[in-house]
């Protein structure tokens, strides 16, 4: 079993690592859109547009009110030939003041059952967008703060196995050089054993002749 932990490329996790700091910002400017998006609606629905049509209305109820007075006159103005006058075009101003009234305060209305509507939906909304904010704010970040902590340990790890490998490079010449043969670092001193024997032998043989 080997000794080393097997970490193939630090640089594919480092990439992981701003992969991840891409995918949270694009989450997080995508919610921060959405939500300003859904903010903005809803402040047109339930502030401006109210505002807008109660301006409207209050307008066309002054119209309406200036035709029934026209009409008013109208008909109690006498004609030179002491016939009734003429009121279809103040009937007709009236009853197009009448209309528009209504329509504005259908709008209102309907805008109201809009507003009230989108706040039903927004907690949807909400719901639903709540995992990818989760994961902007708290997930990734996370993910990322673990990420940095374990790159650390691995380039300590890195440069503390770089050190161990060095140090034992250097112990393994060191003990070749010790273990070497007495006779492979010096060859001339077998042939030095071989004179002496020699010159021994030649001594005992003269010896044996005297």
């Amino acid at each position: 079993m080997s000794e080393y932990a097997r970490v193939l490329d630090v640089h594919e996790m480092a990439a992981f690592r701003a992969f991840l700091v891409k995918v949270a910002e694009v989450v997080r400017n995508g919610v921060a859109a959405g939500d300003a998006e859904v903010r903005d609606m809803k402040r047109w629905l339930s502030q401006e547009q109210p505002q807008v049509w109660a301006r409207r209305i209050k307008q066309l109820q002054r119209k309406l009110d200036d035709a029934k007075e026209a009409l008013r006159r109208k008909q109690s103005t006498p004609t030179p030939t002491g016939e009734p006058p003429n009121v279809m075009f103040e009937k007709k101003q009236l009853r197009v003041a009448k209309e528009r009234l209504e329509e504005a305060q259908e709008r209102a209305k309907r805008t109201k059952l809009w507003a009230n509507r989108f706040d039903r939906e927004e907690s949807g909304y909400r719901g639903s967008t709540n995992g990818a904010r989760s994961a902007a704010q708290g997930t990734l970040p996370a993910a990322m703060r673990t990420l940095d902590e374990l790159l650390g340990h691995l380039d300590d790890y890195m440069r503390l196995t770089s050190t161990i490998r060095t140090d034992q490079a250097e112990a393994g010449d060191a003990a070749d050089s010790v273990a070497r043969p007495a006779d492979a670092a010096d060859p001339a001193s077998g042939a030095d054993v071989n004179d002496e024997q020699d010159d021994v032998a030649r001594a005992d043989a003269r010896g044996g002749d005297a």
